[in-house]
């Protein structure tokens, strides 16, 4: 049987420049607390050169100490947090509220449009609608609806 020789190749660990996610608490000090799957949050978070971190709630120091398994990503490996509430939307953080189905359904309609041409201006419009058209968070919430509308997800 003849030999084969097997090539190998090495490359560079990718390495982000800046990795956010999103989770639903965490303190002043940056330790998160992702309340369902983590996914790849925590290793996005020790990979990452920077980590910025948005949370649907704040809460106290004294609060993730008492329950310190709670913590996912630890505050030494968070640049930045924000609490942005409905941050995930139009999908879902964990215990507080589902993926808006109906909006993601918009957006995939808009870039259909415009990726097949039949409306090449759905996809400007939905992003002057849903993000240049912001200038805060509070206008993105009320632009889909707020809270209000997402009560009626199922």
């Amino acid at each position: 049987m003849p030999s084969v020789a097997l090539g190998l190749v090495a490359a560079p660990a990718l390495r982000p420049d800046v990795a956010i996610i999103h989770a639903q608490e965490a303190d002043e000090f940056g330790n998160v607390r992702c309340l369902g799957a983590p996914f790849a949050d925590p290793i996005l978070a020790k990979t990452a050169r920077q980590v910025i971190v948005t949370v649907d709630r704040l809460v106290s120091n004294e609060e993730v100490r008492a329950a310190p398994r709670l913590t996912t990503i630890p505050g030494y490996l968070v640049d930045a947090v924000v609490e942005a509430p409905y941050g995930a939307h139009p999908c879902s953080s964990h215990g507080a509220y589902p993926h808006d189905e109906a909006h993601l359904r918009a957006y995939l309609a808009a870039s259909a449009a415009a990726l097949r041409g039949t409306d090449p201006d759905a996809y400007q419009a939905y992003l002057r609608r849903y993000v240049f058209g912001c200038a805060s968070h509070q206008d993105y919430l009320a632009a889909f609806g707020g809270p209000p509308a997402l009560a009626n997800v199922p």
